[in-house]
């Protein structure tokens, strides 16, 4: 895979951490992210969550039962 594949496939993974970490909104998420890489996209951050919030590819108690 490119770089910038796996570097993208690590922010999304450490979206999800975050989730199920207790991260309720966009803005905790992108500083859990933050904290675990040197490099990171916030917009790109907070368009997944929204997506992930909006859609429903993530458990919605997860990110709305806080």
């Amino acid at each position: 895979m490119s770089k910038i594949k796996n570097w993208i496939m690590e922010m999304e993974e450490h979206i999800y951490d975050a989730i199920e970490n207790g991260a309720s909104n966009v803005e905790e998420v992108s500083t859990y992210v933050e904290s675990k890489m040197d490099a990171v996209d916030k917009n790109y951050i907070s368009k997944v969550y929204k997506e992930l919030a909006e859609f429903g590819d993530y458990p919605r108690h997860l990110i709305f039962n806080r």
